[in-house]
């Protein structure tokens, strides 16, 4: 099993003038090859293979999420979940490597979905992690997936 990062651009926008309340943007894009762009991983990724997509800060409060294929993937599926990224878990709230929440179809284009996630402050700075279910391939569609998750930011813990 192979461990995915990818290089996300640096930056948060937040903190409007009625709290601290942010929104994450996450973009996850597969090139014809099925190569996952702008990772330090030179291989397509296989089923198991996990994709630390992001950081979630240490004391953010993560309370829903919106996903959009933005262009769809000619094959691959993924399940969401979190990992700390000391590596560490944390009994308070134990990390989740899968069923965080759902995603679109990511072989069809506009395809979306949003819900509600339980709101509780991270104790420390996590990942957002893909877990690789079926593997993108090779083929005529370059996909590309973004992932906002909404939350508050409350600071260290």
């Amino acid at each position: 099993m192979a461990t995915l990062t990818i290089n996300q651009k640096k930056g948060q926008f937040g903190n409007n003038p009625y709290g601290n309340m942010t929104a994450l943007i996450f973009s996850v894009q597969a090139d014809n090859g099925g190569f996952i762009v702008n990772t330090n991983h030179k291989e397509v990724p296989k089923a198991g293979d996990i994709i630390h997509v992001g950081v979630l800060p240490e004391g953010f409060i993560p309370f829903g999420y919106r996903t959009l294929v933005e262009k769809e993937f000619t094959a691959g599926a993924f399940d969401v979940g979190f990992s700390y990224t000391d590596g560490v878990d944390d009994d308070s709230y134990p990390q989740k490597d899968t069923g965080l929440f759902t995603l679109p179809t990511l072989t069809e284009k506009d395809g979306s979905t949003d819900g509600n996630l339980k709101p509780k402050a991270l104790p420390k700075s996590a990942y957002l992690d893909l877990k690789v279910t079926t593997p993108t391939a090779k083929g005529d569609k370059a996909g590309h997936l973004t992932i906002i998750v909404f939350g508050t930011l409350q600071g260290h813990a």
